[in-house]
């Protein structure tokens, strides 16, 4: 069972700006979706994600609407690079994984 936490509003926030509610999430409902538009806004994701890549993410996830992992029908993810589905939980691991190879590769 996940513990109950107060909302933390944005990613640069501190303790003492909290919203007040709770939530399983690090985020209530009404922050998230301002979370979600602040990051989906920076450039580096604009040029990923823009173009074709949203249609084509639905038809994958369309063609294929279950966690490769897991069979999860719920909160689902295409990776960009392989154009597998995932879910959250899952595409996690994948890019914390990836993260580490890459900071690996860096330090040695």
């Amino acid at each position: 069972m996940a513990l109950s936490r107060s909302c933390l509003p944005h990613h640069r926030a501190s303790p003492g700006e909290r919203c007040g509610r709770t939530q399983k999430s690090p985020r209530c409902t009404d922050h998230e979706a301002a979370f979600q538009r602040w990051r989906n806004a920076q450039p580096g994701r604009r040029a990923l994600y823009q173009g074709d890549w949203p249609a084509e993410s639905r038809a994958i996830r369309r063609a294929h609407p279950y966690c490769s992992v897991c069979g999860r029908v719920d909160e689902l993810t295409v990776d960009h690079p392989t154009r597998s589905v995932f879910c959250r939980t899952h595409h996690g691991e994948l890019e914390a994984r990836r993260r580490a190879e890459a900071k690996a590769t860096r330090s040695s």
